[in-house]
């Protein structure tokens, strides 16, 4: 039986943490796939109560839970800190606020399960994808998807979704090359593994914008769009050494 590792980055998440691992939790036994479920709450840069509430929930998912503790803040960080001590078959990150619905785990795991892909990635923006999104931040998302195809000739349709899979054996090879601590890990995971030939794997998902906005985005728009593109300047260079090396 193969072990799942959900990792869930949580910063400032105090209102939302107990009844989305809940909920979480709940929708995994739904799911028609046998495997052994493991769920990481990697709690970075906090400044509420995220950890302690993520301590009380220790009894009640008894094993099920695992919980750390970062001082530093980014996403990046808190999914390589989890991944790079997870002895799981397969690795997945989502967004604590579930933007994307449990339920579309199914096949996001299936073709790793079935040895089809090395690593799956949900977007946002495939024919059949869902999407309920402020128009300003669709747009932007867009205009990074554009860009980044002309910098570094992908053919994905969405590189940032928060909602991805990739086996053990497939991030041990590409591990060294993840550099970002905050919002770019998700470009370089799919660049890196294109460029050791790995099977990629878009499924459409339904992605839903916090509903009420219950805080504010953690990314600033204009001053993350204008580092994200350095980072993609930047990353092709990379790319480009490592394909010379190759």
């Amino acid at each position: 039986m193969k072990t799942i590792e959900i990792c869930l980055p949580i910063k400032d998440e105090e209102k939302i943490i107990a009844d989305k691992i809940k909920f979480l939790d709940s929708e995994l036994s739904n799911l028609d796939l046998e495997v052994k479920w493991i769920l990481s709450g990697v709690v970075n840069g906090s400044l509420d109560a995220s950890y302690n509430i993520l301590e009380s929930l220790i009894p009640v998912l008894a094993h099920k839970l695992k919980i750390f503790n970062i001082k530093k803040g980014g996403k990046a960080r808190a999914i390589k800190v989890c991944w790079q001590q997870s002895e799981a078959d397969i690795l997945v990150f989502m967004d604590i606020d579930l933007a994307v619905p449990p339920y579309f785990l199914e096949p996001l795991l299936l073709p790793l399960i079935n040895k089809e892909a090395d690593l799956v990635i949900g977007s946002r923006f495939l024919p059949e994808s869902d999407i309920t999104r402020l128009w300003q931040r669709r747009l932007i998302s867009q205009f990074y998807i554009f860009f980044s195809r002309l910098l570094l000739h992908h053919k994905q349709s969405d590189l940032q979704c928060g909602f991805k899979a990739i086996t053990k054996e497939a991030y041990q090879k590409i591990a060294c090359h993840l550099k970002d601590n905050n919002w770019f890990l998700d470009t370089e995971l799919i660049m890196f593994s294109k460029s050791y030939n790995m099977r990629i794997k878009e499924i459409p998902v339904k992605w839903q914008e916090r509903e009420n906005v219950v805080k504010k985005s953690n990314i600033h728009v204009i001053k993350d769009s204008w580092r994200f593109f350095k980072n993609l300047i930047i990353l092709r260079g990379r790319l480009k050494k490592f394909k010379i090396k190759q």
